[in-house]
């Protein structure tokens, strides 16, 4: 799921248009930063963790 969407996010978003307004990246180059993530997406090796925490100050 976060492989497809961060898949299409990556060649129609604000993301897109600023690399490419920017010179960051090309269309070519955009796509196959696509591609290489619907690929994650679709492995059945593919995983993904996002771990969260908290870190508690006393000042």
């Amino acid at each position: 799921m976060v492989g497809q969407h961060v898949g299409g996010a990556s060649v129609e978003s604000a993301f897109a248009s600023d690399a490419l307004s920017k010179l960051f990246a090309t269309q070519e180059v955009l796509q196959q930063i696509s591609s290489a993530w619907r690929e994650w997406a679709d492995s059945p090796e593919g995983w993904m963790a996002m771990p969260h925490g908290e870190i508690l100050a006393r000042v």
